[in-house]
């Protein structure tokens, strides 16, 4: 149960939707959710992206102290749309729609590396989540090859997934309660898949016609 009182250690926001971990006093993460769930950064306390933009600057973070910093990659012309925060790895990851170089990573919150993707291409990424309980890391893409990608490091390497490339994926979640991913395609027919995993997704019956976009709340 969240607690006003608990210590901040992570904020994250997406279209101006926030959302926060907090440490409760056995030091576990409690999710708050406004949108995405993520974890936290005992140093920066906020990481932003700014949609539909590029450039040096579209990545944001504020310190305890509220102030704000830009610290994106100033290369590539990236359209970033979404971060999260890989507590195991103590690592924050960027993806973008367009650009060279669409999923980075970063340790020190300052300087982003481009990651390393396996098996897949031209991926549009539209969105990145985290599961705390498997210690993974999964983004979705509206097209190219390999829309469903993971990482088991820390955002450093990921695999790519061709299985599902008929989907049009507008957003990524992990909810904690019942330990699933949650993907939305704007594809009618299999507008909801879920996975225990991040690797084998099972398509749910949603009312048709459905086209999914934008970001979701769990």
């Amino acid at each position: 149960v969240f607690d006003p009182t608990d210590e901040l250690v992570g904020l994250s926001t997406h279209d101006q939707v926030v959302e926060a971990a907090y440490l409760d006093a056995e030091d576990d993460v409690i999710y708050v959710t406004g949108g995405d769930l993520i974890g936290g950064s005992a140093d920066s306390v906020l990481m932003a992206v700014s949609a539909g933009q590029s450039g040096a600057g579209d990545i944001v973070k504020m310190d305890a102290n509220q102030v704000f910093t830009a610290c994106g990659p100033s290369t590539g012309g990236r359209q970033w749309v979404g971060t999260a925060y890989d507590i195991g790895h103590g690592t924050w990851v960027a993806v973008a729609a367009l650009g060279t170089g669409r999923i980075a990573y970063t340790t020190d919150e300052t300087t982003w590396i481009n990651s390393t993707v396996t098996g897949g291409g031209s991926q549009a990424y539209f969105g990145v989540t985290y599961s705390p309980s498997l210690n993974r890391l999964v983004a979705t893409a509206s097209s190219g090859t390999g829309r469903i990608v993971y990482s088991d490091d820390g955002g450093i390497n990921w695999t790519a997934i061709t299985t599902y490339d008929a989907h049009a994926f507008t957003a990524v979640k992990w909810d904690p309660t019942r330990e699933l991913f949650f993907a939305l395609s704007s594809t009618a027919g299999a507008n909801v898949l879920t996975s225990p995993t991040g690797l084998v997704w099972t398509a749910r019956t949603t009312p048709d016609p459905i086209s999914f976009g934008g970001r979701m709340g769990i």
